[in-house]
């Protein structure tokens, strides 16, 4: 068999294989976008992992939000550091609920907490716009010492607050948490 053939009867074997490692784990303590994480271990975590979170801050608003994101990790009980062995690295996606309100925040995907780039001073905490739109967080872990991933994760849900630093703390702590059971299992 020529190699390439091998590779066209592996490739779906390998697909169904990682889809068959995914896993769903209930996002219950985010009461602020609840929804589901679908998971998959690639790796083994490494012994007495911690991370770095690199997010860009462009504003005031993007630095308070990301401090919250942050904080709720370390409340989870990551160990968070900016030389950290692994690197989470957060995408996010907005887009408008069924019935977006005027000046509602911009659909868009994000690799930041800066939903709202125009906000006004003062407003960043609170964006009634947000409430009622969908969220969807795409998150990878990657091991820096050995170049390879360790974790990937997914979050789908519908915002339900316009405290939109209670929301990036709501979800790091329900991210922190899915990801503290999943180091647990290794």
């Amino acid at each position: 068999m020529k190699p390439s053939s091998q590779f066209r009867l592996l490739g779906p074997a390998f697909a169904a294989a990682t889809l068959a490692l995914a896993v769903v784990a209930p996002a219950q303590a985010s009461s602020l976008c609840a929804g589901d994480f679908l998971t998959s271990q690639v790796h083994p975590w490494p012994a007495g992992v911690s991370f770095n979170v690199p997010l860009r801050e462009a504003s005031p608003t993007s630095k308070a939000r990301s401090q919250a994101f942050r904080a709720g990790l370390q409340t989870a009980g990551l160990v968070l550091d900016a030389q950290g062995q692994a690197t989470m690295n957060v995408v996010f996606s907005i887009s408008p609920g069924r019935n977006p309100k005027p000046g509602s925040a911009k659909a868009g995907v994000y690799n930041d907490l800066e939903w709202r780039p125009k906000s006004a001073p003062g407003s960043a905490a609170n964006d009634p716009s947000l409430a009622g739109n969908s969220l969807n967080l795409t998150v990878i872990v990657s091991d820096n010492r050995a170049y390879q991933q360790l974790w990937i994760g997914s979050l789908a849900c519908t915002v339900k607050t316009a405290d939109t630093e209670a929301l990036a703390r709501d979800i790091g702590t329900t991210l922190g948490k899915v990801l503290v059971s999943a180091i647990s299992q290794r």
